[in-house]
């Protein structure tokens, strides 16, 4: 019996749909070379954890942060208010990084924080 590979299009996602404030956020998938640039990035803070960089080790200032979240986001970025980009653009980094079920369970697991009392869940 031979083996048969799903449809591209059903293996690749080409849009992530997010919730967000009443309204569903639709973000296209980057460019080959911003999902380039995710995999090097993610690669790079895996190797600062490996050599003891704790979890809150900056490995981008805000100026490098927002230019990535514009790469995610795309023409998106505009559509947001200034405190939806972060949640938004990390939820693109955890799809291109890891894959839709981790940018969904990420997702999830923020809004069930934000929705118990005490501080914000940490970005």
């Amino acid at each position: 019996m031979a083996d048969h590979f799903p449809p591209l299009d059903t293996f690749h996602d080409d849009v992530l749909e997010l919730p967000l404030n009443g309204r569903t956020v639709c973000i296209p998938s980057p460019a080959s070379e911003v999902g380039r640039d995710v995999e090097q990035l993610l690669t790079r803070a895996a190797r600062m954890l490996e050599n003891g960089a704790g979890p809150d080790t900056v490995l981008l200032d805000d100026d490098q942060e927002d230019a990535l979240y514009r790469q995610l986001l795309g023409d998106v970025y505009g559509q947001l208010a200034a405190d939806e980009v972060q949640p938004v653009g990390h939820a693109v980094l955890r799809w291109v990084g890891e894959g839709r079920r981790a940018a969904l369970a990420w997702w999830a697991e923020r809004d069930a924080q934000a929705s118990e009392p005490g501080p914000p869940p940490a970005v």
